[in-house]
């Protein structure tokens, strides 16, 4: 937490795939978000963020997803969003 109601969030993770007889597929991402939420411990929910992810991927992933995300050989994105995340028990 850097502040009362406002903590500092990171995440980062790759993803490899690897198919018979074709070049192995990697996407790498980072996302950094801003949460606000009743107080600082890490499970506190409700929890209000604000994130930004970038992701990049090589030219195997990119031609095995020519469809979506890969397309006109597209090799990397960056994403806004906002996220609501609440709880019952």
């Amino acid at each position: 937490g850097i502040a009362k109601y406002t903590k500092l969030l990171a995440e980062l993770g790759t993803t490899r795939r690897s198919i018979s007889d074709q070049p192995r597929q990697t996407l790498n991402k980072g996302t950094v978000a801003v949460a606000f939420s009743p107080n600082t411990d890490f499970w506190t929910r409700p929890e209000f963020r604000i994130y930004a992810t970038r992701a990049s991927w090589n030219k195997a992933a990119a031609d095995a997803n020519a469809s979506t995300f890969g397309a006109n050989g597209r090799r990397a994105a960056t994403i806004y969003g906002i996220q609501m995340e609440a709880w019952w028990e």
